[in-house]
């Protein structure tokens, strides 16, 4: 009768220290992922880069995205020697 009582004890110390593995290791990942967002930059403009320019083929590219980016670059560039 003894053994039994061992047995329980020992699946509901496995259980709870489970769970709180569990839970300590969501609240890791919680914390990286706070610290992340409030480490992030709040300037919009960072989303706005395009990949095109930053690509290292981009002058021979012929993809519409990046024909596209070229067309608007042109543009920009007549815009503003005006």
């Amino acid at each position: 009768m003894n053994g039994s009582i061992d047995q329980k004890n020992r699946r509901e110390l496995l259980r709870a220290w489970g769970r709180h593995l569990a839970l300590g290791g969501l609240a890791v990942f919680g914390g990286f992922a706070w610290i992340r967002t409030k480490n992030a930059p709040r300037d919009e403009s960072c989303l706005k880069v395009d990949p095109c320019k930053v690509c290292q083929i981009y002058d021979n590219c012929s993809l519409p995205k990046a024909l596209s980016a070229k067309a608007r670059g042109k543009e920009t560039n007549r815009a503003q020697s005006r």
